[in-house]
């Protein structure tokens, strides 16, 4: 339920919807990954560098798992910003969504039909020692978001089995998606998520009252 909506809320997300059910929502990490402080992530660099030691185990996974997040937020945020959220670039990895399989993009053209026909999905990093390697152009997008957010790959080593990296997909598609007006002027949503994915994803989008911001970060 999404309560406080302006006027003629319902006719903008329907557009929003319709537009997510082409495009899909981004796969952002919501702000409970961080936790109460936002400070998780913080938490997780200082123990890949060493300034902490963190001897309760859940705590310690919970960090670096919160630092992971970070990354790959920023990562797909700089794939919004620059208009490749739902295509294919160069060295890609990409996500099957019909069995999970990652292979690299090699033909972006080729690759750009099977993304808008919902086949496969750019799949962004949760870094790590073991991650499966990025190419070409987008492995450089995803250095460059580690050098600008101040981490050394060769850090990652120190997270042991828990930082051993994995690939997660810069989109979601809402299943069964539909919004309709409800009670006091809110509006009623309903949908489908994979596992692992936050509903908040969804919700900010259809909340949103420009149309043409569904796709965008902010």
């Amino acid at each position: 339920m999404i309560r406080g909506v302006v006027p003629d809320a319902l006719a903008r997300a329907e557009a929003i919807c319709a537009r997510l059910r082409e495009t899909g929502a981004a796969n952002l990490f919501g702000p409970q990954r961080f936790g109460r402080s936002g400070d998780n992530a913080v938490l997780g660099r200082s123990i890949l560098v060493r300034e902490r030691q963190v001897r309760d185990r859940f705590l310690r996974r919970l960090a670096l798992s919160a630092l992971q997040s970070e990354l790959f937020n920023r990562c797909l945020s700089a794939r919004i910003a620059d208009a490749l959220f739902s295509t294919a670039i160069d060295g890609d990895v990409m996500k099957k969504r019909a069995t999970g399989g990652l292979f690299v993009c090699e033909d972006p053209r080729a690759d750009a039909e099977r993304v808008a026909a919902g086949e496969i999905d750019p799949a962004g990093p949760l870094p790590g020692h073991s991650l499966f390697a990025a190419r070409g152009e987008a492995w450089r997008r995803e250095q460059a978001v580690l050098s600008e957010s101040a981490v050394d790959p060769q850090w990652f080593a120190a997270g042991g089995g828990e930082m051993q990296g994995a690939r997660r997909p810069y989109r979601i598609a809402p299943g069964e998606l539909r919004v309709a007006a409800a009670e006091d002027g809110a509006l009623a949503v309903s949908f489908a998520l994979p596992n692992g994915s936050y509903a908040v994803s969804v919700l900010r989008e259809i909340a949103k009252t420009d149309v043409t911001e569904a796709d965008s970060a902010a």
